[in-house]
């Protein structure tokens, strides 16, 4: 009789291990498949920031031409206003 118990609880034992075992094996691929999905989704979000980043390099040298350029206008405003008041009320004595 104590032979037959265990060897019960043997067979209960791996009957465990086979469904633990089968667990780790399901747990295992559905990590590999959710990493994979991580990945993919990393390196779409990377490749989103590298296309930004290029576009506000690009849009950088725009900035400072358009910044160059209004600097500029203000210089021959300011000149243009100057030699209109002067032609305008003329020379102080």
């Amino acid at each position: 009789m104590p032979d037959e118990l265990v060897e019960v609880a043997i067979a209960r034992l791996e009957g465990r291990i086979e469904l633990l075992s089968e667990r780790m094996e399901q747990n295992f691929v559905i990590t590999r498949d959710s990493r994979s999905e991580v990945k993919e989704s990393l390196d779409r979000h990377g490749n989103t920031l590298r296309d930004l980043v290029a576009l506000s390099n690009e849009w950088s040298g725009v900035r400072k031409m358009l910044a160059a350029a209004g600097g500029a206008i203000a210089v021959l405003a300011a000149l243009s206003g100057a030699i209109l008041a002067y032609w305008r009320i003329g020379p102080r004595p």
